[in-house]
This record gives structure tokens, C-alpha cells and sequence, in this order.
């Protein structure tokens, strides 16, 4: 059943505790890819461009899928997936060399510029990139279809 009324809720407690999960496999994932990049030798922010390439497909599919199924009649919603993050990217990429300017290590610096990304990304999935007009929900059962002959019955007052 499709809704035309718009959300009207500011904060989405249910979504955002949908977001939690996806976003720590995501997480999960793409930093275990960016340590083993590191190890490998590589540099950091190579590292890092290759985690977001992983975390990119992963995370649309993820959040698609689970945490904003219920939006339909989205525009160009991987397009704008990867525009954000491509801002989100910037984002991270800024604090995590600035951490590493101020001497901490490419490993625990990528921790915390992870997290300012992650609440870009939320803000940015949730507002923009699979917003919609119209959300889809769940089925209501059915009220139980009486006969005609009942309707009638009843129109006319007689109860049996």
C-alpha cells in the first residue's frame, strides 16, 4: 500500500537503528579492507580511496535493502549514493590526513574521522538520497467481507 502523505517525523528511531547494523557490517568490512591495504604498504589515503570503492556498492545495496526499503519512487538514487559519498569521502580524507598531520597514527586517526563520516552519510541517505514522495506500508488484514444477503439483513434490522 502506498502512502502520498509525507513524513512527518523529524528523528526516525526505527530507521536509524536499522542504519546501526548496516553500517557496522559496512564498517566492518571496508576497514578490515583498509588495514590490510596498510599492511600491504600501501598509503593511507590510497587506502582509503579503495575502502570507499568496497564501501560504496556494499552500503547502497545494504541501506537499499534493509534500512530505507520502504521508500519508493526514488530518483537516480545510486547516482546520489555515489555523490555522497564522494562528499563523505572528502570529509573523512580531511580529518584523517589532519589527525595524521597531528601525529597519530593512519589506523586509529581513520577511527575518528569515521565517525564525523558516518553521521554525514546518515544525514545525507536519510534526506536525500532515498527520499521520497510516497513510502510503502505494511498491509492491514483485511475487515472480513460479509454477503449481500447479511447486508441486507441488517439494513432491513433483522438479527438472527
Amino acid at each position: 500500500m502506498l502512502s502520498t502523505r509525507p513524513e512527518i517525523r523529524k528523528f526516525d528511531l526505527p530507521r536509524l537503528i536499522r542504519f546501526g547494523p548496516v553500517g557496522g557490517v559496512n564498517t566492518v568490512v571496508t576497514y578490515g579492507v583498509y588495514v590490510w591495504i596498510i599492511l600491504l604498504g600501501v598509503h593511507y589515503n590510497t587506502a582509503l580511496a579503495c575502502e570507499y570503492v568496497v564501501g560504496i556498492v556494499l552500503g547502497y545495496l545494504l541501506n537499499r535493502i534493509w534500512t530505507f526499503s520502504d521508500r519508493v519512487h526514488l530518483e537516480h538514487p545510486f547516482k546520489k549514493y555515489i555523490a555522497t559519498y564522494a562528499g563523505v569521502f572528502l570529509i573523512n580524507l580531511v580529518f584523517l590526513n589532519a589527525l595524521v598531520w597531528l601525529s597519530i597514527h593512519p589506523l586509529p586517526a581513520q577511527v575518528v574521522a569515521l565517525g564525523l563520516a558516518t553521521l554525514a552519510s546518515y544525514l545525507l541517505q536519510r534526506n536525500w538520497v532515498f527520499k521520497s514522495r510516497k513510502v510503502r506500508h505494511r498491509k492491514r488484514p483485511a475487515a472480513p467481507v460479509r454477503s449481500a444477503e447479511v447486508r441486507v439483513l441488517e439494513t432491513a434490522g433483522v438479527n438472527d
